[in-house]
């Protein structure tokens, strides 16, 4: 596991928008999985000149598991609150608030949430694998412009 804040404030800053905004809090559209995760979506690759990623806030139950899987491009995830236990490529790293998450292009991946709810800044470069979303059920079309 690599913590590397300063990678995505590098990320954050080299996006390119349409215009200046300020996306607040619930103005995303949201998704919602059966089993009680949460994903707002904060930008999508054709929202921006020039950006093609994936920005979403990802909510994740207390003892919620994110299944074991691969995404077909590399992800960034930013701890923002709880904690809990993420399987890189077999080898298990407790996470926490405050933590950064890099996993390359098909890394073997999953997630098993603490006895907190867990809050993640997540962020798919290039986009893609947030497709899977589609499949969840739309709790709000977002106001963001």
């Amino acid at each position: 596991m690599k913590t590397i804040s300063a990678s995505l404030l590098l990320l954050m800053a080299s996006i390119s928008v349409n215009a200046n905004q300020i996306i607040a809090d619930g103005e995303g559209k949201k998704y919602k999985h059966a089993k009680g995760a949460t994903v707002e979506i904060l930008h999508e690759a054709g929202d921006a000149k020039d950006a093609n990623i994936f920005m979403a806030k990802l909510t994740i139950p207390a003892g919620g598991k994110v299944p074991e899987h691969r995404d077909s491009t590399a992800e960034y995830l930013h701890f923002l609150s709880g904690s809990g236990v993420m399987t890189l490529e077999g080898t298990k790293h407790s996470v926490k608030a405050g933590d950064m998450v890099f996993m390359e292009k098909d890394a073997l991946v999953s997630f098993q949430a603490g006895e907190q709810e867990v809050i993640v800044l997540q962020v798919f470069a290039p986009a893609g694998p947030e497709s899977k979303y589609a499949t969840w059920e739309v709790v709000n079309s977002g106001t963001q412009p």
